[in-house]
């Protein structure tokens, strides 16, 4: 490696204090009052959508799509965050293709939001959502449910 005895940098440094900028989490999730409940029902839909798919004729699945898997809607509660960035797990192959904003009158006329997700899942790997939604069921050591954020954003 060539020296260069020509350059000399003097003076070229700036210290400056560091603060992080701490934030609270502001998530806008729905209260779930039974996890258990929840938990079940969550996991009828998602077994009611496999099934739905399982009807569809060879012909109609290669109209759909090109690969083998399954396409799963996911939607949050109205005016609360749906945690999509958790609905997609890459070394599962399992990935988030489209996020909207449906904007609609609720039944007291006002407006509401609903978030939708639209998620791959390879065929196989149908378990991953299986396993997640059941240890929402579970507490982690500091008392929270596992899964909490995403499984609690869920609605149907």
């Amino acid at each position: 490696m060539a020296r260069y005895d020509n350059i000399f940098l003097t003076d070229t440094s700036t210290a400056y204090q560091f603060t992080s900028i701490s934030r609270l989490s502001s998530l806008n999730l729905p209260q779930i009052s039974d996890r258990n409940e929840h938990s079940r029902k969550l996991i009828s839909q998602f077994h009611e959508a496999l099934s739905q798919f399982e009807r569809y004729t060879p012909q109609q699945v290669a109209a759909m799509s090109y690969n083998t898997g399954t396409y799963v809607e996911f939607s949050g509660a109205a005016n609360c965050d749906l945690i999509t960035k958790s609905l997609e797990d890459q070394r599962q192959g399992i990935r988030l293709l489209n996020v909207r904003d449906m904007v609609s009158r609720g039944t007291d006329g006002n407006k509401c939001t609903i978030t939708r997700a639209t998620v791959f899942i390879p065929r196989g790997k149908e378990d991953v959502f299986i396993k997640k939604i059941s240890e929402y069921t579970e507490l982690t050591s500091k008392g929270k449910p596992k899964n909490n954020d995403l499984i609690s954003s869920i609605f149907y």
